[in-house]
């Protein structure tokens, strides 16, 4: 499949978003994912937690990366974010609207003993890889989240650290009054990830969106809630001609895809 997907023309009609935390497990992790996705012809979404500059990604792989933004408390940092990313040449921002509280993870509780903190099981397994560790930590230490660097308190850089204040900052209060505020400032395409109802969707419209991501974080945040593919067709028929409607969760093959595009997504 080959389509036009905010102003991109997608194969597959995929578009890779990383979770962000690649650049922990290897350094460049980001950058290869984009050059992957670059030569499939599929649009790569850098996180606000990467540890590879923005700036510099939209270097090595002009024309096709998007910026994944985390909606902070303090407006200044979202305004800080959104003119780096206009600034690197950034042609579409999306929107995380659906992490403003962090839900209970039972993955990471059963490999944590407390936030951050390995469990035993955890630690035998990473000192298990000595290879990673000679070409990962020892050299330097945890990536730091380059993206951020200018946000993050003194002894907060490391990815550890900044994982730990990131979760202190996201806005539990995010409102559409934020998406106004935001798409004024922001003067690419805007996409919303996290739209779980017709009426959230039509709102996505109203505020100037360019297009939604229908997701409910792969079920990490609410583990009994709605998936993107049953609101697919509802959302389609409401507002399918005015904005593009993509969706993820559960897609791990082209039958996937092809079912996706039936019931209405771009």
């Amino acid at each position: 499949l080959s389509t036009e997907i905010l102003g991109e023309t997608c194969h597959l009609t995929l578009i890779i978003a990383p979770t962000g935390f690649n650049g922990m497990l290897w350094p460049q992790g980001d950058l290869a994912l984009a050059r992957a996705a670059s030569d499939a012809g599929i649009p790569f979404t850098l996180s606000t937690v990467s540890n590879y500059p923005l700036g510099k990604m939209t270097s090595e792989v002009p024309g096709r990366v998007w910026f994944q933004l985390y909606p902070f408390k303090d407006p200044l940092a979202v305004d800080h974010l959104v003119d780096r990313a206009q600034e690197a040449g950034c042609r579409t921002m999306v929107v995380t609207t659906d992490v403003p509280v962090l839900g209970a993870r039972e993955w990471d509780q059963r490999n944590y003993r407390a936030p951050m903190k390995l469990g035993l099981a955890s630690v035998l397994d990473v000192l298990g890889h000595p290879g990673w560790l000679r070409r990962v930590m020892i050299p330097r230490g945890a990536p730091e989240f380059e993206n951020l660097k200018s946000l993050l308190p003194p002894g907060a850089r490391s990815a550890l650290a900044g994982v730990r204040f990131m979760g202190t900052q996201i806005n539990a209060k995010l409102s559409w009054e934020d998406m106004e505020r935001l798409r004024r400032r922001w003067q690419g395409k805007l996409v919303l990830k996290g739209i779980l109802c017709v009426e959230d969707a039509r709102r996505a419209l109203e505020v100037g969106a360019d297009g939604i991501v229908l997701s409910n974080h792969g079920g990490r945040q609410l583990d009994s809630c709605i998936s993107g593919l049953e609101l697919l067709p509802a959302v389609a028929t409401e507002i399918g001609s005015k904005l593009t409607i993509l969706v993820d969760g559960g897609f791990r093959r082209g039958s996937d895809v092809l079912k996706a595009v039936a019931l209405g997504a771009h």
